[in-house]
C-alpha cells in the first residue's frame, strides 16, 4: 500500500522539482532473477494489470530489477503480485510500502523463518508451509518517501523478512545436532566406570577415563566420515557399534573382569538408540534430551544412596543423634603431694 501525494514527493528533494505522476514506474529489485520461473504480474487495487520487464536498478540494492509503468493519481494505491520461485537457498522480501501484507507458500517441509519480525501466522507440515507477515500502515523502517539515489546505509542493508530452506535431514546437520548431546555420551560411561570403581574397590587412573572420553568423541568423526560415503543410518550403526565395542573391551581390561566391562555394551547401545530417536524428532529433540539427562541423574542418585562418601574420602562424618553432650578431654593430672608427719611434742 502506498499513499500517493505529489506535495510530499516534492518535499523529499531540494530546489525546484517537477513530478510526472503519469510516467511513474514500479520496480522489484532481485538479487538472483534466475530463481523466477516466470515474470510476475502486478495488480492494483483499482483493477489495473501491469506487466513487468527487465530494467536498470534505480535503488541499486541488487543487480537486477523488474519494472513496469504505472500512472499515479492522488490517494491510496494498493498493489499486489504473485511470483513463482524455484531453486535458491532462501527467499527474502524487503517491505518498503506504507503498509505490507506478505504471504509465502512453498513445498519445502522444513523452512526457517527469518527477518526483522516474525510471521503473524505460520503453518508447517510434511507437504510444505504457509507463512504470512503483516505490517501496519506507518510502522515500517522505510520512510513514506525517499530519494532512491541517496538511500541511507541502514535502509540499504535492511534484512527484510522471508524464509530459508533449511535441510534438516542433511548429513552435516544431523551430525551437528548429535554433537549437542556429546556431554551426555561422555558422562554416562564415566558414571558407570566410576560406580564400578566404588563398588569393586579397584582404582582407575584418570588417563584411563580420558581415553574412554576420546573414544566417545571420535564417534562423531566416524559418523561424519562414513555418512559422506553411505546412508546416515548405516553410518550411525557402524560408528556406534565400533565405539561400544572398543569401550566395552577396554573397560573389561582395566576392571580385570570382561563381564563387568560388557555391562557397558547394552547401556551404551540404549543410549545411542535414544540419541538417534532424538535426531529423528525435530519438534521434541530438546524434550527427549532433557528427560534422558534427568533419568540418568535419578538412577545415579538411587544407586549411590547408601554410599558413605565420608568413608570413601577418608574422613569420618559427624553424626548428630540428638545428644548435645560434648566430649571434653580431661587434661587434668593427678599430683601426688608427699605428706609429712608433723608430730607435736608435748
Amino acid at each position: 500500500m502506498f499513499n500517493v501525494s505529489e506535495a510530499k514527493i516534492k518535499s523529499v528533494f531540494t530546489g525546484s522539482v517537477s513530478s510526472f505522476p503519469q510516467k511513474a514506474k514500479i520496480q522489484i529489485e532481485l538479487t538472483d532473477p534466475r530463481a523466477l520461473k516466470e515474470l510476475p504480474v502486478i495488480k492494483t487495487g483499482d483493477g489495473r494489470i501491469i506487466e513487468m520487464s527487465s530494467d536498470f536498478p534505480v535503488m541499486n540494492i541488487s543487480k537486477s530489477v523488474l519494472t513496469g509503468n504505472i500512472a499515479l493519481t492522488e490517494g491510496i494505491l494498493e498493489v499486489s503480485f504473485a511470483a513463482e520461485i524455484g531453486g535458491g537457498g532462501s527467499l527474502k522480501i524487503v517491505p518498503v510500502g506504507l503498509g505490507n501484507d506478505i504471504l509465502i507458500e512453498g513445498d519445502w517441509p522444513t523452512p526457517s523463518f527469518v527477518g526483522e519480525f516474525s510471521p503473524v501466522t505460520r503453518d508447517v507440515h510434511d507437504n510444505g508451509f504457509t507463512a504470512e507477515w503483516q505490517q501496519a500502515v506507518g510502522t515500517g523502517k522505510w520512510p513514506e518517501y525517499f530519494d532512491a539515489a541517496n538511500i541511507p546505509y541502514y535502509l540499504r542493508n535492511n534484512e527484510g523478512v522471508g524464509v530459508e530452506f533449511f535441510d534438516s535431514v542433511g548429513v552435516y546437520h544431523k551430525t551437528e545436532r548429535a554433537l549437542k548431546y556429546a556431554l551426555l555420551f561422555i558422562i554416562v560411561p564415566f558414571i558407570v566406570i566410576f560406580l564400578f570403581e566404588l563398588f569393586t574397590k579397584r582404582r582407575i587412573h584418570p588417563i584411563q577415563y580420558i581415553l574412554i572420553g576420546f573414544a566417545d568423541v571420535i564417534f562423531y568423526t566416524l559418523l561424519l566420515s562414513l555418512a559422506e560415503q553411505i546412508d546416515f543410518l548405516p553410518a550411525y550403526i557402524l560408528s556406534a557399534g565400533a565405539v561400544i565395542l572398543a569401550i566395552s573391551l577396554y573397560s573389561g581390561a582395566i576392571l580385570k573382569n570382561f563381564r563387568r566391562g560388557f555391562i557397558l555394551a547394552p547401556l551404551m547401545a540404549l543410549l545411542y538408540a535414544y540419541l538417534y530417536s532424538a535426531l529423528q524428532s525435530q519438534d521434541y529433540a530438546l524434550l527427549i534430551g532433557s528427560i534422558g539427562l534427568f533419568v540418568i541423574l535419578v538412577l545415579v542418585m538411587f544407586i549411590t544412596r547408601n554410599i558413605d562418601w565420608y568413608e570413601l574420602s577418608g574422613k569420618k562424618g559427624i553424626q548428630n543423634n540428638g545428644n548435645n553432650n560434648s566430649s571434653i578431654p580431661d587434661n587434668s593430672q593427678k599430683t601426688d603431694i608427699p605428706q609429712a608427719d608433723c608430730g607435736t611434742e608435748g
